[in-house]
């Protein structure tokens, strides 16, 4: 039995580390200490081709820019055009993280 917990918590340790949920994050407006909006954020870890990383690191280290802004940009560009030529994307509501445990009856 006591086994069994055991099993049971680490598994529950092993998902939690590697699942994640959107992070609010806020955003300031040019007046001190008042905050604009909040904008949920995603953690994405990818792989790019050198060559293209290492001209943004040129462009971010050039205009003093931070890597993430100019990967959002990129990001932006992208949906907006997409959206252009087919149309606005609607998001669902999240449903929330399901229960680990209960779908594979831990």
């Amino acid at each position: 039995m006591k086994k069994k917990n055991f099993q049971t918590q680490a598994m529950a340790s092993l998902v939690e580390g590697l699942t994640s949920a959107p992070v609010p994050v806020s955003s300031h407006s040019t007046r001190r200490g008042r905050k604009s909006s909040t904008v949920e954020v995603e953690s994405v870890c990818t792989t790019v081709p050198s060559f293209l990383y290492k001209k943004v690191k040129m462009i971010s280290s050039i205009e003093n820019i931070p890597i993430k802004d100019i990967f959002n940009k990129g990001l932006e560009y992208i949906v907006s055009a997409y959206e252009e030529k087919k149309g606005v994307l609607t998001v669902p509501e999240s449903e929330g993280k399901g229960d680990l445990n209960k779908i594979l009856d831990l």
